[in-house]
């Protein structure tokens, strides 16, 4: 059976996909949609996988197929796995921890992927810090690797060309209509399988790499001048990706073609005699390239275990580091792993496969174990210990009863005495737990208002309603309805574009009785390790304490907008559109708990008070500090 027959500029290729990779994950400004080097990837690894076939047609052998894509990729992924263990275990909190030994299990049978795909979004800040996050691309890339083969079993070229059309056109589409509601899958989010992580969204990818082996030689031009331009046009599409997409998109989407299509350009069009052809077949990065699958796994852990030890100040002492330390442990795996393994066939089939397993099952064994043991550590345990004796308010900030928590009914408390003002409006809030803290949070408005003198113009009450919105059922909520001038939907909309009709629904209702209705947009949540980011960040690093000592309390409010729930913004983005669309209004509680635009969420306040007591619920302090901003900016003006 053939091996790849590897032509040299698509190691050069390699080369210019792997070195964006790396500099976007050091957080490289210039180089943010660095990302898509691995789309570079994946047309390559279609395009090769395709010739392998088609070049063995007559005596194609699945098994050996499958047992070279193993050798090529498991015993370094699975060495990498095992390696980034101790690390894991010294610096990750119990959940992170929990998190990574998960990815641990799931890494050696290509599922990680999936993994991903539930927790969190690839551009969360909570993500970068996962040292296997990069592992996905390997399981999208496996997955495509076991079916793909299977349709060339047909023979008919016609029928498979048909076939490969068909699946591309699927792809593509899913990529670039994820928000559909026939992919969308509703857990405490939505999930789209169109996601970034998911093959459903990247097979078209490859698919164009299989597309590009077969009509490559047809689709050449007899003017060189032709094929150079159009060569350099995919290069520049790379480029362009490389230094303009950014992680606002939702994606992959329509822009994937760049990097797509720029790489199918590429290996259509070169030829020996042109620029890019020397500039690929390079010394540098041909052997930037041959390495690449090796720098590729060693980079990722690397930079996060970095970011670790460093606490998060990143400087350009510690990424050239990073960076040397990923390129000589790359020159050492692919020398002892790769080569040996792939190249000179270590082992025989049988052996390997056992040796493999063996590996395998260890590697899975050992994140079922952490799983199992609640990610605790010996290392946790002296840090909270250490922390308990220096930070003598310890108890009050994390084992005191943080209030606030009460039943779900707040009544309305009369300030027509105290309000100086006789038209004083209700306001009923319905909702879940964030609608009572905001209650909570309005009440104490009011009594700044009173303190300073000023009219108050509203009275506030709360009710908690069903995730369903059913109102006509609650004979009490019915009347205190009937009660209130306005009411406001306050809830926690994680996985709201599938109970809009249910929003349209209260609209319609509370419009033909008369009442105001406001829809309130989803509160701040935090990926917290402890329930508590507070407590997450002093035990992140020692040094952390320092700030919390000096009254630095601008760097600890940063990590709070680091570890922000980014997808909320989304929500709360298109929940202001749907109110727009109803002629309803619309509040946002980022305008008072965050200060976006300076990357900053209120964490803590000038006095070092703690102002929520878990991941998203204010503590006592809380709800005094965010009347304050409430009060400050203003924040019901648009209701009155």
């Amino acid at each position: 059976m053939h091996k790849i027959d590897l032509r040299n500029e698509i190691s050069g290729l390699r080369a210019l996909a792997i070195i964006p990779v790396i500099l976007f994950h050091l957080n490289y400004s210039s180089f943010e949609g660095g990302f898509v080097g691995v789309d570079i990837f994946f047309v390559i690894s279609g395009y090769l996988i395709t010739s392998v076939i088609v070049k063995n047609n007559t005596n194609f052998n699945i098994f050996y197929f499958y047992e070279r894509r193993l050798r090529r990729i498991l015993p370094l992924l699975l060495f990498v796995a095992i390696l980034t263990i101790p690390f894991a275990y010294y610096f990750m909190l119990p959940k992170n921890l929990l998190d990574y030994a998960q990815s641990l299990s799931l890494t050696p049978i290509f599922f990680s992927n999936f993994l991903f795909w539930m927790e969190e979004g690839y551009w969360e800040f909570s993500s970068q810090m996962k040292p296997l996050l990069h592992t996905w691309s390997l399981s999208v890339e496996a997955q495509f690797y076991l079916f793909f083969p299977l349709i060339f079993f047909l023979k008919n070229k016609n029928k498979i060309f048909l076939i490969l059309i068909f699946l591309w056109v699927l792809s593509f589409f899913i990529a670039i209509n994820q928000d559909l509601k026939i992919l969308s899958i509703v857990t405490d989010k939505i999930l789209s399988l169109g996601s970034f992580y998911l093959p459903f969204s990247r097979f078209w990818e490859f698919l164009t790499g299989s597309l590009v082996f077969y009509f490559h030689k047809k689709m050449k031009f007899e003017n060189e001048k032709i094929n150079n331009s159009l060569c350099i046009l995919g290069f520049l599409l790379i480029l362009y990706a490389i230094f303009n997409l950014n992680d606002d998109l939702n994606y992959p989407n329509i822009l994937t073609l760049f990097p797509v299509l720029g790489t199918g350009l590429i290996l259509i069009y070169i030829e020996k005699s042109f620029l890019l052809y020397k500039t690929l077949t390079s010394k540098f990065f041909n052997h930037i390239g041959d390495i690449s699958y090796s720098l590729y796994l060693w980079h990722f852990p690397i930079i996060v275990f970095s970011k670790y030890f460093s606490n998060l100040n990143q400087n350009i002492f510690l990424d050239i580091l990073a960076i040397l330390a990923t390129y000589l442990l790359a020159l050492f795996s692919f020398t002892y792993i790769e080569k040996p393994f792939y190249k000179y066939n270590y082992l025989s089939s049988k052996a390997f496969l056992i040796s493999i397993l063996i590996l395998a099952f260890i590697v899975f064994s050992t994140g079922v174990i952490i799983y199992k043991s609640g990610g605790k550590s010996s290392f946790v345990d002296i840090k909270i210990n250490k922390l308990k004796k220096e930070l003598i308010s310890y108890n009050d900030y994390f084992e005191k009863d943080l209030k606030p928590d009460d039943a779900g009914i707040i009544k309305f408390s009369n300030f027509t005495d105290q309000a100086n003002n006789e038209n004083v409006k209700k306001i009923l809030i319905i909702g879940d737990s964030q609608g009572r803290d905001l209650t909570r949070v309005l009440r104490e408005y009011n009594n700044i208002k009173i303190k300073n003198n000023e009219v108050v113009e509203h009275e506030f009450g709360f009710l908690e309603i069903s995730s369903n919105y059913s109102i006509n059922k609650n004979l009490y909520l019915h009347d205190q309805i009937q009660e209130s001038d306005i009411v406001l939907l306050s809830r926690q909309f994680t996985s709201e574009k599938n109970k809009i009709q249910n929003i349209k629904k209260l609209a319609n209702i509370f419009s033909n009785g008369g009442k105001k209705f406001v829809i309130v947009g989803s509160a701040p949540e935090f990926y917290t390790a402890e329930d508590d980011l507070l407590l997450t960040f002093l035990l992140q690093n020692e040094n952390n304490y320092n700030y919390l000592k000096n009254k630095n309390y601008s760097k600890i409010n940063e990590y709070f907008y680091l570890n922000l729930r980014t997808y909320l913004f989304e929500t709360n983005n298109y929940l202001e559109k749907i109110s727009k669309e109803l002629n309803i209004g619309f509040l946002d509680r980022f305008n008072f708990t965050c200060v976006l635009e300076n990357k900053k969420c209120f964490g803590i306040d000038e006095d070092g008070s703690k102002l929520f007591k878990d991941y998203s619920h204010f503590s006592e302090s809380g709800v005094k500090f965010f009347a304050n901003k409430i009060y400050e900016i203003n924040w019901l003006k648009k209701i009155k």
